[in-house]
């Protein structure tokens, strides 16, 4: 999971602290794809998931993103998403789920199609 870009500040742990600082997001270099593991310290009751755009560069936003959430007896839900952001930035996506998901952890796998660089501004995880 590469990252930090041009502030050394621009990791994954940003993309669950809503800031609005310009360093505030997710930035992975040399890649088209590369994902994050959200690890909640305890169990949640999930809906649906939000990506938001970061605040430059829309070339860098992901094209799609792929959501595993993990249930307790190694069972795992996957859903594939196409994020299709618009060129205004700090672009809010929600997908809502088939159904309430009870969980702890969620591996997200995002790919740009159109260069070898990502970044993202937020996840939110709905209820």
């Amino acid at each position: 999971m590469p990252g930090g870009g041009g502030s050394l500040k621009e990791f994954p742990e940003n993309l669950i602290d809503p800031g609005t600082e310009p360093w505030n997001k997710w930035y992975a270099t040399h890649t088209s794809s590369s994902w994050v593991l959200l690890e909640i310290p305890h169990v949640i009751q999930i809906a649906g998931i939000g990506f938001r755009s970061a605040n430059d560069m829309p070339h860098r936003d992901p094209d799609r993103a792929t959501v595993e959430i993990f249930i307790d007896g190694g069972q795992v839900e996957t859903y594939i998403y196409d994020l299709d952001f618009d060129d205004e930035r700090r672009d809010m996506r929600k997908f809502n789920f088939d159904a309430w998901i009870i969980t702890s952890v969620v591996k997200i796998t995002f790919e740009n199609f159109d260069a070898d660089e990502i970044q993202l501004h937020e996840i939110q995880l709905l209820s």
